[in-house]
């Protein structure tokens, strides 16, 4: 089945002006945010061309090291090297590099100058750091959390009064953050932005998701999202979000690399209903419960993985850690745990009870 690496191999030596950018273009920027391009891409308006950037990040890479950063890196490191050998791409400069990891969050952003000086802000999405999974759940009843909070002021300071036509995008929590970093810009700055991507990320409470600062760029979203999709339907969305076809009916069909592609565009598809059961239960579910009690269950979660030793959301794949953690679950207070397996019970229940697909 065709996909991003076909795209890559049908219309990778073709430049801008013959082939304008488009929907897979963006896609394929969204991963470059997950390469580890820190000392690499300037912090400051500097630039590199894309093509010196991926080869230096190759040269560096420990590629042992770099597979336990998620779970999708295989693919990372793939579609850096295809990208390498196609000129459409090579030419592109990196600038602005900015990154923060520390206990409570995770966060990376980069732009892009196309060979017209378009300017292409990116934001990355969770990565294999615990304090970036910690914080993705903490949307649920905290707003904004740091990584918005650094997004908005990124997407401020990096947009110059000669742009025009601004596009911000990003995969996972990354198209989160270019939804409200741009929301949340100052008017001059938010009239600039001619498109948002948001590549299966999560949406809003129902607080900003009902907000003027949401409407006054919701025309301008593009949520696109796999028809498996889990991630991307977190929270509160409008209903025109796009729905695409993945070759996996699970959550990996959050990779982009599953998404299908037709010629220069995706296959759209419509959503499953395990995925449309997943989006009414969680939200049923919220409904049900305040910012307080989310966050007692955040807390108790995030805290078993701690004391399990678990820093890296890549070693819950191994099972002396999967022990331990069921271990040590036995002590979590009865209230909580009781809201934690509510919580699980409740929305299995929801999805495989009104499921109609096979």
């Amino acid at each position: 089945m065709a996909n991003l690496e076909t795209y890559l191999n049908n219309y990778g030596d073709m430049p801008f002006y013959r082939k304008p950018f488009n929907d897979i273009d963006a896609a394929i920027l969204s991963n470059i945010s997950y390469m580890d391009l820190e000392g690499i891409v300037p912090e400051d308006k500097k630039t590199i061309s894309l093509y010196d950037a991926i080869s230096k990040f190759i040269y560096f890479c420990d590629y042992k090291e770099f597979l336990n950063r998620g779970f999708i890196q295989k693919d990372i490191y793939r579609l850096a090297k295809l990208l390498l050998s196609k000129k459409r791409y090579t030419n592109i400069k990196m600038q602005l590099y900015a990154r923060k990891v520390d206990e409570v969050e995770q966060f990376c952003a980069m732009s892009f100058r196309l060979p017209n000086n378009q300017l292409i802000v990116c934001f990355e999405g969770t990565d294999h750091h615990l304090c970036g999974w910690e914080e993705d759940v903490r949307m649920a009843y905290e707003y904004p959390v740091p990584s918005q909070i650094d997004a908005i002021s990124y997407l401020q300071k990096v947009v110059g009064f000669f742009d025009r036509n601004v596009i911000v995008l990003g995969h996972s929590k990354g198209g989160n953050l270019a939804l409200v970093a741009s929301m949340h810009v100052p008017t001059f700055i938010r009239k600039k932005i001619k498109v948002i991507y948001s590549f299966d990320g999560p949406g809003l409470r129902k607080k900003e998701f009902e907000s003027n600062a949401f409407k006054k760029i919701e025309n301008k979203l593009r949520h696109i999202v796999p028809n498996y999709s889990v991630f991307g339907l977190l929270l509160r969305h409008n209903d025109s979000f796009e729905v695409i076809r993945s070759s996996r009916k699970d959550l990996f069909a959050h990779s982009i690399f599953t998404w299908q592609v037709e010629d220069n565009h995706f296959v759209p598809s419509k959503l499953s209903r395990l995925s449309k059961n997943l989006d009414e239960s969680i939200i049923i579910w919220l409904e049900q419960h305040d910012d307080k009690t989310r966050e007692k269950l955040s807390n108790a979660l995030f805290q078993l993985l701690r004391k399990s030793g678990i820093t890296n959301f890549m070693e819950t794949r191994k099972l002396k850690n999967i022990i331990t953690i069921l271990k040590n679950s036995k002590k979590i207070d009865g209230e909580t745990k009781k809201l934690l397996i509510h919580f699980l019970k409740f929305n299995i229940s929801y999805c495989f009870t009104n499921r109609k697909d096979k």
